[in-house]
């Protein structure tokens, strides 16, 4: 699809100019109001790299219950290196082989997953621990058109949602929201807009956000963040899709954490609060953590950690390799990224464990 092969290129042409190395960054005059009941992250970290055997192509998210039932959606060549499994010992693929690529995954429990692919179809793992085709849309004003899920999240299992693009090449996409109410999925396109919802997430509190993006050979990239609430989007936030413009979502310990630019914050009565600011250039607009002193940012030269004081380096790349960080997950005493080596052509999950 040329909307990948875009981001692809892009990512290779903005990680040429951000190689810069940081060794210790030190935030102390960047943090906002910081909770001192919250004990900062610990640092003692065993590490090891396990590879993915097998024609994985790229892996597009990661998902687990528990250090031994992890997940890991990817674009394959063949249909059953789609999903991979990591039971605490080994990975192996688990797909079924009349599955597409795998852009989107998340789940609530060890027999209760979702996988959505580029062909419509959005995919189930249940109690018979196999996969098996829960729906399928179509793009009804112009059947041409993909549909791609590029992300899923849910509070619990009846209320799931999934979003992503009706694709029809750059500049002729129309973003929807999927939403699963423990019996049946419906879909609302929005044909009016353009452009690909690419992630949506929910806080503890019932809050819901989803973060867009538009494409464009004709004028600058843009990036958006709507709050979304009874089928409406409002927006919060937008702007072209630049260096110190970018943006991202996550939630944390519950609470919903916005990435813009090199600042952290919460959307607080409409406005934006910094939590944390002056972040280094070379962190990838990812965050992933327990609490506010024990986060995690993946780097074009590896995996960084702020513990409430300062950023430190946990694990640096091979320099003579071009690495990208895809996703991270973090599992009790456990976190795990997945990389891609452009270099090497393979794909490795890197572990931490905590010390004893």
């Amino acid at each position: 699809m040329k909307h990948k092969n875009k981001n692809i290129t892009k990512v290779i042409i903005i990680a040429i100019a951000l190689v810069t190395l940081l060794s210790v960054y030190s935030c102390k005059d960047g943090i906002i109001d910081p909770n001192e009941n919250i004990k900062p992250g610990r640092r003692d970290y065993v590490w090891s790299v396990d590879s993915v055997l097998g024609p994985v192509g790229t892996m597009n998210r990661i998902w687990g219950s528990s250090p031994n039932d992890i997940w890991i959606a990817s674009s394959s060549a063949q249909p059953a290196y789609m999903l991979w499994h990591y039971d605490g010992y080994k990975w192996e693929p688990k797909s079924n082989p009349n599955m597409s690529e795998a852009w989107s995954l998340y789940g609530f429990s060890e027999t209760d997953v979702w996988a959505g692919g580029d062909d419509g179809k959005i995919w189930h793992y249940g109690p018979n621990k196999t996969w098996v085709t829960a729906v399928r849309f179509f793009y009804t004003p112009d059947l041409n058109k993909q549909i791609v899920y590029y992300d899923l999240w849910g509070l619990t299992p009846d209320n799931l949602y999934a979003v992503g693009t009706a694709f029809g090449g750059t500049d002729n996409e129309h973003p929807f929201i999927a939403h699963y109410d423990g019996t049946n999925w419906e879909i609302k396109h929005y044909p009016e807009m353009k452009g690909s919802f690419i992630r949506i997430k929910c806080d503890s509190y019932g809050n819901t956000y989803i973060l867009a993006q538009k494409l464009s050979n004709q004028v600058p990239d843009s990036t958006y963040i709507y709050k979304y609430n009874n089928n409406t989007l409002q927006k919060i936030y937008s702007a072209h899709d630049i260096l110190a413009n970018r943006a991202n979502i996550q939630v944390i310990n519950g609470e919903m954490i916005f990435f813009i630019g090199h600042t952290l914050y919460h959307y607080v009565s409409g406005k934006f609060s910094p939590i944390l600011t002056n972040l280094p250039k070379n962190i990838r607009y990812q965050v992933y953590g327990r609490t506010e002193k024990d986060l995690f940012f993946p780097t074009w030269n590896g995996i960084t950690h702020y513990n409430g004081n300062d950023i430190q380096y946990l694990y640096e790349f091979d320099n003579s390799k071009m690495m990208l960080v895809k996703e991270g997950i973090v599992l009790r005493d456990n976190v795990y990224f997945v990389v891609d080596n452009f270099t090497d052509k393979i794909s490795t999950i890197i572990k931490g464990k905590l010390k004893k």
